[in-house]
């Protein structure tokens, strides 16, 4: 009788090593993602150039000097190669003007802290009240940054030509109003705020009592500073175009 035979012992299976397995699925993932990321980083900036806006051309502003509220003379000169916003405003004014500074504090704190090349310049249509020690305290209700919001007094018929000629405000003289009651005052006034590229060229106006105001003026903002992102590279040609006024 032949020997009976021990069936074979089935081959031992090498266990896997789930942590390698891991870390090289993990390794995979990362790399993936990776690219996934810098495809729509590319795309993203694709988009952001394509959806710039070209914004209109109104007029040139023209040299000015003026008072700040510090007391010493502010030349547009200082504003060459950046983008300001600009409102014309009187402290005595109790609600338009209120809404229109509130606006433009927002915008400070939304731009300043990003947008070294953003500057915000208020104009008091009201010189002779608002002299330099009445438009800081004006200006401390707004907490405006005294280096890159500006409040300005000095000669008011500089001032009136500014608003009239210049940024083509629709305004009033209360002086010449027919409608005008004795406790109005003699001033011009408009609730919008208007939007100065680097070369001192007006590009835009908002109305302030707008509740989409500051998105709307943010975008703007975007959209000029990539038409000209390379401030130092244009200060010296919107220097040439903002020369030193009187």
């Amino acid at each position: 009788m032949p020997p009976t035979r021990t069936p074979a012992a089935p081959a031992a299976t090498i266990p896997v090593n789930r942590t390698l397995q891991w870390v090289v699925w993990s390794a995979l993932g990362l790399i993936i993602a990776g690219i996934l990321v810098s495809f729509v980083r590319q795309q993203w900036k694709a988009q952001e150039q394509r959806s710039f806006a070209k914004l209109d051309h109104f007029n040139q502003v023209p040299p000015f000097t003026l008072t700040e509220r510090s007391g010493q003379p502010f030349d547009s000169a200082s504003l060459a190669g950046k983008v300001w916003l600009a409102d014309f405003f009187f402290t005595a004014c109790p609600g338009p003007c209120l809404v229109m500074n509130g606006k433009m504090e927002l915008l400070q704190h939304a731009l300043i802290r990003d947008h070294a090349d953003v500057r915000l310049v208020s104009f008091s249509i009201a010189p002779e009240a608002d002299t330099p020690p009445v438009l800081r305290k004006y200006a401390d209700r707004f907490h405006a940054s005294t280096d890159k919001w500006a409040f300005l007094t000095g000669d008011q018929a500089k001032i009136y030509g500014l608003a009239r000629t210049a940024f083509m405000l629709p305004t009033v003289d209360n002086q010449n109003n027919p409608e005008r009651k004795p406790d109005d005052g003699d001033f011009i006034h408009s609730e919008k705020i208007s939007l100065v590229d680097r070369h001192g060229v007006v590009r835009g106006y908002y109305n302030s009592t707008d509740p989409e105001i500051v998105q709307q003026v943010l975008t703007a903002v975007g959209d000029l500073l990539r038409e000209e992102p390379d401030a130092p590279a244009n200060t010296t040609k919107a220097k040439a175009t903002l020369k030193t006024g009187t």
